[in-house]
């Protein structure tokens, strides 16, 4: 019976050092942690940006490709027609 109430004891007393070490433990780590999502998430922000102005690139390339094949048809028709 003793034993439980020394454990008792023994948590009270090392209960406050041992949150104040890991407070001053954690708080640096959950900085860096944020940190490391804060800066991962601007570089992902920015390839989806690059990749999304290659498609937009892509996309204007083919429009202009098929305008292109769209009027060079509409010129044969012509051209045939006459």
């Amino acid at each position: 019976m003793w034993q439980k109430g020394m454990y008792i004891l023994l948590g009270m007393v090392v209960a406050p050092a041992a949150r104040s070490v890991l407070k001053g433990v954690a708080r640096p780590v959950t900085r860096e942690v944020i940190r490391f999502g804060i800066l991962t998430s601007d570089k992902v922000h920015e390839i989806a940006q690059e990749v999304r102005e290659d498609f937009e690139d892509l996309t204007a390339e083919a429009r202009a490709e098929i305008n292109r094949e769209s009027g060079a048809t509409k010129g044969r028709k012509k051209s045939a027609a006459s």
